[in-house]
């Protein structure tokens, strides 16, 4: 009777317990009972541990569950994400390719442009000594009339 107590004390003492261990802890029969009808008190016990490995089996199954269902759902969000990546990366390499061109065509733009200044400023100077040429007959017709 001493070592029932002594069980109950430290039933009592042991670490704090959630509320459905508490619940548990008092279906299950006292110390003193257990130890008064040992046959009767093993087969309680033993139903009692029957009952508590079901409920940890059922609740067992139902936390891979409810993984299992978190993990699909991860899963389908990473495959979307990535096929959003893949989506973004080939409209990237398309933009860079219309970069590339468009530089291109900038810079064939910028020589083009560059050699019609250099064919400007060819014909300008050709204007001008025309222009001197042009006077000087003009003064010449003048002077000569």
């Amino acid at each position: 009777q001493v070592n029932a107590e002594k069980l109950d004390k430290v039933r009592r003492q042991g670490a704090p317990e959630s509320e459905s261990s508490k619940n548990e802890v008092s279906s299950l029969p006292p110390i003193r009972t257990l130890l008064g009808n040992s046959k009767g008190a093993a087969d309680d016990l033993s139903g009692e541990v029957d009952r508590l490995q079901e409920k940890l089996r059922a609740f067992q199954e139902e936390q891979a569950s409810k993984i299992a269902s978190k993990r699909a759902t991860y899963e389908h969000n990473l495959t979307s994400l990535q096929k959003d990546i893949l989506s973004t990366e080939e409209a990237n390499a398309v933009i860079s390719n219309k970069t590339d061109r468009v530089k291109h065509n900038n810079q064939a733009l910028l020589q083009h442009a560059h050699e019609l200044s250099r064919d400007n400023d060819a014909l300008r100077a050709d204007l001008a000594a025309l222009r001197i040429n042009l006077t000087t007959a003009v003064e010449f017709a003048d002077r000569a009339l």
